[in-house]
C-alpha cells in the first residue's frame, strides 16, 4: 500500500486524504467487512485498489449485493494474478509468484551457508486490464 501512497503522493494527492482500511486476515467475510467498513464511510468513491485479489473480490461482492455496477459506479483492481481472477476479468496486476518463491529461497540458503544475501530483490510485474476499471463516473 505504501508504494501507492507514494504515486499518489506524486501526483499531488494528500496521503491523508486516501482512505485505508487495513485487513490482517484475508478471508472472504472479512474482506467484503472490510469494503462495507470502507464504501459506507466513503460513498463518493470511484475506485478502490485492493492489495491482494481476494480482497478485491470482497469488493466486487459488497458492489454486487449494494446494486453499484463495476466498473461503472466503482473500479476495482487487484494484486496477485491469481487464477480465479483471471478468469472473472479482474484489473489486477500479476506478480510472478514462482520467480518471488525461488529468490526467498535462494536468499534463506545463502543465510545458511553464512553468505551475504541480497536485501532486497526486484521482480517484474504485469498488468492484466481485465474488466474492473472505467472511468470515474460524473
Amino acid at each position: 500500500m505504501l508504494g501507492a501512497l507514494d504515486v499518489f503522493a506524486e501526483a499531488g494527492i494528500d496521503r491523508a486524504s486516501v482512505p485505508v482500511v487495513e485487513r490482517h486476515i484475508n478471508d472472504p467475510r472479512n474482506n467484503v467487512d472490510a469494503a462495507r467498513q470502507l464504501l459506507e464511510a466513503n460513498p463518493e468513491l470511484t475506485a478502490v485498489l485492493c492489495s491482494t485479489d481476494t480482497m478485491a473480490f470482497g469488493v466486487l461482492e459488497y458492489a454486487r449485493g449494494k446494486g453499484l455496477s463495476v466498473p461503472g459506479d466503482l473500479s476495482v483492481t487487484g494484486f496477485d494474478g491469481i487464477e480465479p481472477a483471471l478468469a472473472m476479468g479482474l484489473s489486477t496486476v500479476i506478480q510472478p509468484n514462482k520467480e518471488k518463491g525461488l529468490n526467498a529461497g535462494r536468499m534463506l540458503a545463502s543465510l545458511l551457508d553464512d553468505e551475504t544475501a541480497a536485501k532486497r530483490v526486484l521482480l517484474e510485474t504485469t498488468y492484466n486490464e481485465g474488466a474492473t476499471i472505467a472511468a470515474p463516473r460524473a
